[in-house]
């Protein structure tokens, strides 16, 4: 998706392909608005946006914006370390692999 400008917190689809990297991701299920005539696109857009609008807009929910912005700045705050997430990962996935193992689960 693409922001769209000039209307803040819109989004339209875009012909682009992304890739995401997970660790950036601060909520998976963000829940977007239709427009329609309880939320309408800003009066002063411009005609580029309009154009582009017509693929389809969305706008993010007022509640979720506010989360994503407030665990942001709470991660903002933290040092992610790649090396020590690696080995964290493959730590716990030995642990699962000898769970599995000793209670007669498979993986």
């Amino acid at each position: 998706m693409d922001k769209l400008k000039g209307a803040r917190e819109w989004w339209t689809l875009t012909d682009q392909q992304c890739i995401v990297r997970l660790e950036t991701v601060v909520n998976a299920s963000v829940c977007c608005l239709i427009e329609n005539n309880d939320n309408q696109l800003p009066k002063r857009l411009p005609w580029v946006s309009r154009e582009a609008a017509e693929k389809g807009v969305w706008r993010v929910a007022d509640e979720d914006l506010l989360w994503i912005i407030e665990e942001s700045q709470r991660r903002s705050g933290l040092k992610y370390d790649d090396d020590f997430a690696a080995a964290f990962n493959k730590a716990t996935d030995l642990i699962t692999h000898m769970d599995t193992q000793y209670c007669g689960c498979r993986s």
